[in-house]
């Protein structure tokens, strides 16, 4: 029989979130945080163009959230300006122990789009 999940192995769903930091020298940060999860146990993929990105991605561990029993990831991903312009990136996490299946698109870098050239 399965396990049963009582008050101490609590199941928190992730919260995702994708930040970006674009750089001087051609280069764009992607960052993927996923917080406030339980069990630790997490998939989290990057995509380029809906397409499984393998090997790039530096993802860390999972460490302790602020709230008690719950975790934390971080990815970082670095792309050009070139591609980050030309394909959509997203951050794809699938927490399995919640049902979870979350993808969250990066935005396009800040200053670029909607800066009043005169």
């Amino acid at each position: 029989p399965p396990p049963q999940v009582g008050p101490s192995n609590p199941v928190y769903p992730p919260t995702v979130e994708v930040f970006q930091t674009c750089g001087d020298h051609g280069l764009v940060e992607l960052l993927c945080l996923v917080g406030g999860f339980a069990p630790p146990t997490l998939s989290l993929t990057w995509l380029v163009d809906g397409i499984p990105l393998v090997g790039h991605a530096h993802t860390e561990k999972a460490t302790p959230d602020q709230a008690p029993g719950t975790f934390r990831v971080t990815s970082r991903l670095n792309v050009t300006t070139a591609e980050w312009r030309e394909q959509s990136i997203s951050c794809q996490v699938e927490h399995a122990a919640s049902g979870s299946f979350q993808e969250v698109t990066a935005r396009s870098c800040s200053g670029e789009e909607g800066s009043s050239g005169s």
